[in-house]
């Protein structure tokens, strides 16, 4: 019977040990998905943002595009009135035009840089954000291993102490 005690105090801690393995191990595992999520994430926003100046780039290149539609149209209206290319009224007309499909298109590409930059922006905040939460699980995952073996080192006496010495059999 003496023999069982120090047998179950370290198979005791073993398993202690083991649950504590264990445990970081699984701690690591989601530290390292926290940071693929994190990446995956960012990568996404970081698309979008690609998308997104692109997306306006066609936009404003239409604009233009339909700018030079109007003009050509202004243009055959005038000299089929008899009017004048030259002529004041023509060019104020004209020059409107141009004026409001560049703004038109210059609008649309700054909307679209000003949504990249915040999407390039939360990208990176998500990536450091990644970072910080899988180092922080990966300190918590050593923190659980050190607590396991501490608890060996300093629990198999006291165990054996607390429980194994004391016995209900009387002799």
């Amino acid at each position: 019977m003496a023999f069982l005690v120090p047998v179950a105090a370290a198979v005791g801690i073993g398993l202690g040990v083991a649950g504590s393995i264990k445990g970081a191990e699984a701690q690591r595992k989601a530290a390292t998905q926290e940071r693929v999520a994190a990446d995956f994430e960012a990568t996404q926003l970081e698309d979008r943002a690609k998308d997104t100046v692109a997306a306006a780039s066609f936009r404003a290149d239409r604009i233009q595009k339909r700018a030079q539609q109007i003009l050509s149209t202004q243009r055959a209206m005038l000299a089929a009135n008899g009017g004048d290319t030259t002529d004041v009224t023509a060019q104020a007309i004209t020059d409107d035009t141009i004026r409001k499909a560049s703004l038109d298109s210059l609008l649309e590409m700054a909307n679209a840089e000003s949504s990249a930059q915040k999407d390039k922006l939360r990208a990176k905040m998500t990536r450091e954000t990644g970072k910080r939460m899988s180092d922080v699980r990966r300190d918590q995952a050593t923190g659980t291993l050190l607590s396991g073996f501490g608890d060996a080192l300093s629990g198999g006496a006291s165990w054996a102490e607390k429980y194994g010495r004391k016995s209900t059999v009387s002799r």
